[in-house]
């Protein structure tokens, strides 16, 4: 998927995950097959807090949060992250 703005809404730029044993799940940095949010094809919400602590471990937080992380924590109500605030 490809960021798309228009009607106040930010499209996620998160999409299937390529090349790797994930295939077939949703990932935040799809082209590199990295960082999966869903398992067997429903959004998992302990995928999304690891996609949260190795992002950040990795130096990478930025970009998955223009890639659509904030929209995954919302869905999951992870509500005392302090990462989309």
């Amino acid at each position: 998927m490809v960021q798309i703005l228009g009607a106040n809404k930010l499209k996620s730029a998160a999409g299937p995950c390529q090349g790797t044993k994930y295939s077939g799940e949703t990932c935040l940095m799809p082209k590199q097959g990295k960082y999966p949010v869903t398992e067997g094809g429903k959004l998992s919400p302990g995928r999304v807090r690891a996609a949260i602590t190795y992002g950040s471990k990795m130096g990478v937080l930025g970009t998955l949060k223009s890639n659509g992380l904030c929209t995954y924590v919302k869905k999951i109500g992870i509500d005392n992250s302090t990462v989309c605030k």
